[in-house]
């Protein structure tokens, strides 16, 4: 699909945003960033290795991942899970997300808008 510059960008901020709480909640439990990113890809959301990667060393440098490296098997691998800071994070995360998707359906019903898509199974976007 092919969007004019303007509203590509603001698509591509939209799902910026979004990431971090997908990762997130990929993080629940102790994993390895190639699997969140086949998770993540698997549940609609595609990410270049260049948005993941830089994005996991991010959050645990603020606190809100820990990392330990795993030298079992034929390569090293490190395993990311929350920090208290990241399962507060979290928390807070995904209480602003279900208010904002509230205020924005409320403000598409209030002017005559169209009632909000559901999400379709399966449907891919674009990696980042």
């Amino acid at each position: 699909m092919n969007h004019p510059q303007e509203v590509q960008h603001g698509l591509t901020e939209l799902r910026r945003g979004v990431t971090t709480l997908a990762v997130l909640l990929n993080l629940r439990s102790e994993n390895h960033g190639y699997a969140v990113r086949l998770l993540l890809a698997n549940s609609g959301l595609s990410l270049k290795e260049g948005t993941l990667y830089p994005l996991l060393r991010r959050l645990e440098a603020q606190g809100i991942l820990t990392g330990r490296w795993d030298c079992t098997g034929d390569r090293m691998r490190k395993y990311y899970s929350l920090t208290e800071l990241g399962k507060e994070t979290l928390k807070v995360m995904r209480d602003q997300w279900a208010s904002l998707i509230h205020i924005v359906d409320s403000l598409g019903a209030m002017n005559g808008g169209p009632e909000p898509r559901p999400p379709v199974k399966g449907e891919i976007y674009e990696p980042i």
